[in-house]
């Protein structure tokens, strides 16, 4: 891990209990980062967009 800025806050996706409550315990604020990274893979672009319409092209040539 490193640090980034100044905060004292931190997202994580997924980790074991054991891994968040040592995070707090070294005086972390400890964040679901799940709902963020999803709203962030939802906007695409535009080269991402190409790729999603050719995959749908081989999809429905099948």
């Amino acid at each position: 891990m490193r640090r980034c800025g100044d905060s004292e806050r931190i997202a994580i996706e997924s980790a074991t209990p054991e891994a968040a409550f040592e995070l707090q315990r070294r005086g972390y604020r400890v964040l679901d980062a799940q709902e963020p990274l999803e709203l962030a893979c939802a906007f695409k672009v535009p080269n991402e967009i190409k790729m999603v319409r050719s995959s749908w092209r081989v999809v429905e040539e099948a």
